[in-house]
């Protein structure tokens, strides 16, 4: 059942774990979607949002079988990217207006309220899933005693992957493949929660490519900049956004799946990490965002730094020493930062 807003959102157990897919008004296909897999979700969720043009007959047939069994999540999930204005996307806009001071008006791309960047901003999911899943099932396809996988087919695509899927003589093959692939069902668990949002530049989040590794996007955002973005806003991106997780102390770029650091199979495990951490983080700043002080300090500690923090650590001594005389802020901060350490990349 959707949530609708931060009051609401924060007063689930673990909020930073909450997966943004079932946020959407209960219908009859509420609880199977949300007892469904992993691996299976991902797919529903994938064909629920496509048109059924593929050249392979089993991923039309089973895109026009999500569509008519799944209704309320074509029609009601929220997105994601918490860019659209109908479905149930209000709560992630909601936490892009509280957090980041995205402008309220109407529209997929907005600016900030506070005079930061010159462009307008449209929120996204820093890391995908669409490559991951196509570069583990090339990966896959090119492990010996996989031929079956391939089936003349030298490459993967959301629409190979949906007929593999769906075809009886590959399904098993490729479902075991995937269900053994570690770290791979947290990952789909977990790329739509809270720690993996973010605004970025209008038109960044369009045929990414690449970039949808989050390491590549950072560093086209530092190197090249993007539209009305300049390179030379990076640092204020870095703070006002909360990703200091994905810089080296120098300021360079964790290499995740730059230069070939990791294969999309070591890439989930630390991408759940850092999603995880960031979570925690947020969820803190989403509870001081009710304290009468938080724009003045938010403005102090994130957007009039000159340097990028070091880390969670750094930031976190910032916050109490600007919430000095609030005990309650003290305790909700040292818990933020145990959490946080707890979670190890």
């Amino acid at each position: 059942m959707a949530l609708n807003t931060i009051e609401k959102y924060l007063k689930e157990s673990e909020p930073q774990n909450y997966n943004f897919e079932l946020e959407f008004d209960e219908g009859t296909e509420h609880e199977k979607y949300q007892k469904m897999g992993s691996i299976e979700r991902f797919f529903v969720f994938k064909a629920t949002g496509l048109k059924p043009k593929y050249k392979y007959k089993f991923t039309n047939e089973y895109i026009k079988a999500a569509k008519k069994n799944y209704p309320t999540v074509v029609t009601q999930q929220s997105d994601c990217d918490g860019c659209r204005q109908e479905g149930n996307s209000r709560l992630i806009r909601e936490i892009y207006t509280t957090l980041f001071d995205w402008q309220q008006e109407k529209g997929s791309f907005r600016q900030l309220n506070k005079n930061i960047f010159k462009c307008e901003f449209g929120g996204d999911t820093m890391n995908s899933a669409l490559h991951v899943m196509n570069e583990i099932v090339q990966d896959i396809m090119n492990k010996s005693g996989n031929e079956i996988l391939k089936k003349g087919n030298s490459s993967s695509s959301i629409g190979y992957i949906l007929n593999l899927f769906n075809d009886s003589k590959t399904s098993e093959t490729l479902m075991r493949e995937l269900c053994g692939t570690q770290y791979l069902e947290e990952y789909l668990d977990y790329y739509h929660t809270i720690g993996n949002f973010t605004l970025v530049p209008e038109g960044f989040n369009r045929g990414r490519g690449g970039n949808d590794y989050w390491d590549y996007a950072l560093n086209t955002l530092k190197n090249k900049g993007f539209g009305e973005f300049e390179a030379s806003n990076f640092t204020s991106y870095i703070n006002w956004f909360y990703l200091w997780d994905y810089l080296n102390e120098d300021g360079s770029i964790k290499p995740l799946k730059i230069s070939g650091k990791y294969s999309a199979a070591e890439f989930v495990k630390k991408a759940v990490s850092l999603i995880k951490r960031r979570g925690v983080f947020m969820i803190t700043m989403l509870r001081l965002s009710y304290l009468p002080e938080f724009d003045i300090i938010r403005e102090a500690v994130f957007y009039n730094s000159q340097t990028i923090y070091s880390g969670y650590d750094d930031v976190i001594e910032k916050l109490k020493e600007k919430l000095n005389d609030n005990r309650k802020a003290q305790q909700l901060l040292e818990k933020c930062r145990d959490e946080i350490n707890n979670i190890k990349i």
